[in-house]
Formats: C-alpha cells, sequence, structure tokens
C-alpha cells in the first residue's frame, strides 16, 4: 500500500471505507459492474487496431491472433 498506507489505516480504524465506495456483489453474470454512482466507458471498441499503422495484423473475429500478431 505504500503511499496510502497512512490514510488506508486511519480510515480503517475511524470504521469509515478502505476505498471511499460501496462494493458490488460477487457475480458469474458475463457483464460489468461498477459500484453506485460510477460509470464503465469503453476506451477501445472490440477489434479495434491497436499497434503501428501499417504493420498490424488482421484482426481474427475468432480470437485466434497470436501475442506475435
Amino acid at each position: 500500500m505504500g503511499a496510502l498506507a497512512p490514510w488506508v489505516t486511519g480510515r480503517a480504524a475511524a470504521g469509515g471505507p478502505l476505498i471511499g465506495f460501496k462494493p458490488v456483489p460477487v457475480s458469474e453474470k458475463d457483464t460489468v459492474v461498477v459500484p453506485e454512482g460510477y460509470q464503465a466507458v469503453a476506451f477501445a471498441a472490440w477489434g479495434e487496431p491497436v499497434g503501428v499503422t501499417g504493420n498490424i495484423a488482421a484482426f481474427r473475429r475468432d480470437a485466434s491472433n497470436s501475442a506475435a500478431d
């Protein structure tokens, strides 16, 4: 925890939340769940090319690209 140790320890000792938000329940659903008051925003779409332009392997929708790709 390093630099946060004094803050986290102090909050825990005072009975307050450790990280400042209500935890989300455990789930096996295939979905994104965020704490109340937060939102999740995609920053890269599935299949969006990333890397050096002109040196990017074609995206395979079956997820068979290798780490080298």
